[in-house]
């Protein structure tokens, strides 16, 4: 059974100067190799803001821990502190869709672009690629499908928003925080555990030149954040 411990599983109103003291003390007594972020957006245009960050990652006893941060009602600061001070805690960071989640923590101010290089994060989306070029790459497909996991964070939505009267194409942040919290600390839990299990697939199946093709997609990646941030300079005349 997944051992799961929710010290940290913070509602909006939890991150404050006091219990950020408290992150500082638990981070010094803890080690962090892999941590799974994904970000929540706005939307998906280049300057689109995350307005939460979520992550999970294995704690001294192997237990699961997350939390939720938020970003955009984060009116004194403790939030994005919180967030960037796990983030540079952590060994490594990991992601489904690497240059999306990287590009919102850069452009949020929780990382900055010079923290990110290929051998700093892994992308899950990637490590299934070399192991099924042309299978499904969903983060909620692949954790029902390869993980065995229950995925209904969407049909709460679904439900959520039928409530309200909202469609997809009106995005997250016109939905309550009480329904997105749940399901955005859940993207990091699959991320985290899909990573788990791509790693254990990838010793049985050892292939140097996918491993070699896997690490070239992250340099690419580290490239891409570059052009994208640089633009294209374009001559109307």
């Amino acid at each position: 059974m997944m051992k799961h411990s929710s010290m940290f599983l913070s509602p909006i109103s939890d991150w404050n100067r006091s219990n950020y003291g408290r992150l500082l003390d638990y981070l010094e007594a803890t080690e962090i190799t892999a941590l799974a972020i994904d970000t929540e957006t706005s939307g998906v245009e280049f300057n689109d803001q995350a307005f939460c960050v979520s992550m999970a990652w294995r704690d001294g006893h192997g237990r699961l821990c997350s939390t939720y941060t938020e970003l955009e009602r984060d009116y004194d600061g403790a939030g994005r502190a919180a967030a960037t001070a796990i983030c540079k805690h952590a060994e490594r960071w990991v992601f489904h869709n690497s240059k999306f989640d990287l590009q919102k923590l850069i452009l949020g101010g929780v990382i900055n672009r010079d923290s990110v290089e290929f051998d700093r994060f892994e992308d899950t989306e990637g490590l299934y690629y070399i192991h099924d070029m042309l299978g499904r790459k969903a983060l909620k497909y692949l954790a029902k499908t390869l993980l065995k996991l229950e995925t209904t964070e969407d049909e709460t939505l679904t439900k959520v928003r039928k409530k309200l009267k909202k469609k997809k194409k009106d995005g997250y942040t016109v939905l309550p925080r009480s329904a997105i919290i749940p399901y955005a600390i859940k993207d990091a839990e699959y991320t985290l555990l899909l990573y788990e299990y791509l790693l254990l697939l990838y010793e049985k199946e050892r292939d140097e030149v996918d491993w070699a093709v896997y690490t070239r997609e992250k340099h690419i990646t580290c490239t891409l954040l570059d052009m994208e941030a640089q633009g294209i300079g374009v001559n109307y005349k």
